[in-house]
C-alpha cells in the first residue's frame, strides 16, 4: 500500500513534528492525493509505505543514516527527502519536497532506498504525481458557487487567478472537466492582470453510472489545455439532485399512506400544524385522498398521507 498527500502549507510551531497533524495541512485544509506543486521547496509531500523495511536513521532529526541512502525523482525533476517521520518493518513515512523548478504535467515519481551503501541493492516506491503550478488557481464566484442541479441547467463562473490569456479563441485553448467530462460550453467573460473570469455550463451528471449519494455528488473540476488535456488548476464541484420517491406503502392499519423519500428534504418548510395536502400536491391528487386530508411529515424523509 502506498498514501501520497500533499500540503502547500505545513502545520508550524515548537510541537509540531510533521507537515500533517491529524490528517491535515497548516490552517486545518486537507490535504491534496498524488499532487505536487511545481514551485521548488513551496510545500511538502507525505508519503508512507508497506513492506519496504526498517530504514536506518537518525530518530533526533529524522535523517537516514550515514551507511544508507535515499533519493527522490520526481520524473525529469530532482526531489529531496526532507525527513524520515517514522520506519518499521512494515511500514515507513517520508516527507519529500521537489528540489528544482519543473512544469506542470504528469510524472512517475519514484522513491528509491539503499539500506546499505555498500550494497548495490535498491528498493524502489513508484507513484504517480500531478505537478501543477500553486500559483494559479481555479474557484468559483459566490454568486454561482461551484454547485449545480445534475440537469445542469444553470452556468457558474469560474475565476482562474494568474492565468496569461491570449488572443485565441478561448474554447480552442482551455476545457473545464467535470469528473473528466468536459463542459458544454465556456465563453470569457474578462481577463487581466489578475487572471482570468469564464463563463461555463457544466455537463449533465444523468448517465447510467453518475450517481449520487443523500442527494449530491462531488467531482473534481478542472480547468485543462485542450491540445494536451494537462491539468492547470482544479478544485470541487458538487452536483445535487432531486428527492426522489424510494417508497409508498400503507401503514399498519391501513388507513394512512407512507411516502418515504431517497434522502432528506426539506419538508417543504412545512411545519407541524400546517398539514395541507395542497402544499405538496395538484387539486387532482388531493382530491384522491379523500375529504379531509391531512399530510404530516413524520420525518425528513417519510411523508404520511391520512
Amino acid at each position: 500500500a502506498l498514501t501520497v498527500l500533499f500540503c502547500e502549507k505545513c502545520n508550524s510551531g515548537p510541537n509540531s513534528t510533521s507537515c500533517l497533524v491529524a490528517g491535515l495541512c497548516g490552517d486545518g485544509a486537507k490535504p491534496a492525493d498524488n499532487m505536487l506543486g511545481i514551485t521548488p521547496g513551496a510545500g511538502v509531500m507525505t508519503v508512507v509505505v508497506d513492506n519496504i523495511g526498517d530504514i536506518p536513521w537518525t530518530r533526533s532529526d529524522g535523517q537516514v543514516a550515514e551507511t544508507a541512502a535515499i533519493s527522490v525523482q520526481f520524473g525529469d525533476y530532482a526531489g529531496l527527502l526532507q525527513r524520515i517521520l517514522y520506519t518499521d518493518e512494515t511500514r515507513s513515512a517520508f516527507e519529500v519536497v521537489l528540489n528544482s523548478p519543473a512544469e506542470s504535467g504528469q510524472v512517475e515519481a519514484e522513491i528509491s532506498i539503499q539500506m546499505d551503501i555498500t550494497r548495490p541493492t535498491l528498493l524502489v516506491a513508484r507513484f504517480n504525481v500531478k505537478l501543477y503550478d500553486e500559483s494559479v488557481k481555479l474557484t468559483c464566484d459566490m454568486s454561482t458557487g461551484c454547485n449545480g442541479q445534475v440537469e445542469a441547467t444553470r452556468a457558474l463562473v469560474a475565476n482562474v487567478s494568474n492565468l496569461v490569456v491570449g488572443d485565441a479563441p478561448v474554447s480552442d485553448t482551455y476545457m473545464f472537466l467535470f469528473d473528466g467530462t468536459p463542459s458544454e460550453s465556456i465563453q470569457l467573460v474578462r481577463k487581466g492582470s489578475f487572471g482570468a473570469i469564464f463563463r461555463v455550463i457544466p455537463p449533465t451528471y444523468t448517465c447510467a453510472s453518475c450517481k449520487t449519494r443523500e442527494g449530491k455528488k462531488e467531482v473534481d473540476f478542472v480547468v485543462a489545455y485542450k491540445s494536451t488535456r494537462a491539468t492547470i488548476a482544479e478544485t470541487k464541484f458538487t452536483y445535487w439532485s432531486s428527492p426522489g420517491i424510494s417508497s409508498l406503502r400503507f401503514d399498519s392499519t391501513g388507513g394512512k399512506m407512507l411516502m418515504s423519500f431517497d434522502q432528506s428534504t426539506d419538508k417543504a418548510q412545512m411545519t407541524g400544524s400546517n398539514t395541507d395536502c395542497s402544499t405538496l400536491f395538484d387539486e387532482q391528487c388531493v382530491a384522491l385522498f379523500g375529504t379531509p386530508s391531512k399530510c404530516l411529515w413524520q420525518s425528513s424523509r417519510i411523508l404520511e398521507i391520512s
